[in-house]
């Protein structure tokens, strides 16, 4: 299969793109105030369906800033671990590579970048009893299945609520390679189709017959794999040498029908299915556009070295922000120290955050990271 095009192995401003969604992310678990109410101010009419405000980013209904930052991790995930499958399945059809080698290589790599720092704070947690549950819920921290547990349980147990994320990456990865490096090069778009369409049903089966509360699909893997799937189909035009036609009118239509759903609420039937589709393709757009690359102020800022450092390390960023809080709190506490105002208080978590991830990343992460050269990808 020819291509128009050498297929880079790194993308400089997706750092800077995940930069944006951790920052998101944060920004919304920290501060509630501004987004426990909508984040609204007065209008003079009436939203159909809604009350007299406008909520800049959703409705009362809707989930909140955070789905933008985790939906854009899901697609960026999905488009760079593509990068990396079609590239092992292409070595081994030249015979560069054996399929059994590709998978070897792919799960030792992703075992020593996720597992370290994830088992370390499910130790601290399970060890402490963070909260008066972690002991009781530790089987599913332990096989990543946490997710599950809040789906069934109708619970989103604070403040580890943010690690259903990780379940579901790790859901996809076991699911999504073994099947991907099986398909022939030309066969990897239609691979792609079957796993959207059976995101697609697995939320209707879900939220029609499933034993768990139906608003609460969404935190289940496969539920979302549509979105990893995305950023696999985009890998996959890159592969080719192609561009996805009209990007930027896709991607602004994305985030319009978005915020349009958040205003109609109860009146588009499968309204949350669409908005977050419609998020998910607007933010693969944007993902494309920054592969390739912004030019001026944007890709300045893209390729910022506070954007890149950021996004290097957010994986860091976002498995710590939610203890961050807390933590701090009891140790104004435990001093006798004055609990300062929430700019302060703010201010006071982002500096131990920034120091926890910078202790993290240079003495746990990347002094492991280094194994990763004992099982280097072929071709």
């Amino acid at each position: 299969m020819k291509k128009t095009g050498p297929r880079p192995v790194y993308f400089p401003q997706l750092d800077g793109l995940r930069a944006i969604a951790i920052l998101a992310v944060i920004f919304e678990h920290w501060i509630p105030e501004f987004f426990s109410a909508g984040f609204s101010i007065p209008l003079p009419f009436k939203i159909v369906g809604g009350e007299s405000r406008l909520n800049f980013l959703f409705s009362k209904t809707t989930l909140f800033a955070g789905v933008f930052g985790v939906h854009l991790f899901f697609v960026l995930s999905g488009f760079l671990i593509g990068n990396i499958l079609i590239r092992q399945r292409e070595a081994i059809e030249q015979g560069i590579g054996t399929y059994w080698q590709a998978i070897r290589n792919f799960y030792a790599r992703r075992t020593i970048r996720i597992f370290p720092i994830y088992y370390l704070v499910v130790f601290i947690l399970i060890v402490t009893n963070w909260a008066g549950f972690m002991r009781d819920i530790a089987p599913w921290l332990l096989t990543y299945t946490f997710n599950v547990k809040i789906y069934l349980a109708s619970y989103f147990y604070p403040p580890i609520t943010h690690l259903w994320t990780l379940a579901c990456e790790e859901q996809f990865y076991l699911l999504l390679p073994p099947i991907l490096l099986l398909s022939p090069l030309r066969r990897i778009p239609v691979t792609i189709a079957c796993f959207i369409v059976f995101s697609w049903l697995f939320r209707f089966l879900i939220q029609a017959f499933g034993p768990g509360n139906p608003t609460l699909v969404f935190f289940l893997g496969p539920a979302v794999f549509d979105k990893f799937s995305l950023g696999l189909l985009l890998a996959w035009f890159g592969f080719i040498g192609k561009k996805i036609p009209y990007r930027i009118p896709a991607m602004f239509a994305g985030f319009a029908l978005f915020f349009i759903c958040g205003f109609i609420e109860n009146v588009i039937p499968g309204r949350t299915f669409i908005q977050l589709s419609a998020v998910s393709i607007a933010f693969a757009c944007l993902t494309d556009l920054c592969a390739e690359g912004f030019k001026g102020f944007t890709g300045r800022v893209l390729t910022s070295k506070p954007m890149v450092w950021i996004g290097r390390v957010s994986y860091g960023l976002y498995l710590y922000h939610c203890f961050v809080p807390p933590l701090v709190l009891r140790f104004f506490w435990f001093t006798g120290l004055h609990v300062p105002g929430t700019i302060v208080k703010t201010g006071v978590d982002t500096l131990v955050l920034l120091l926890v991830t910078y202790l993290s990343f240079w003495y746990i992460e990347t002094p492991v990271n280094r194994l990763k050269s004992a099982f280097a990808y072929k071709g």
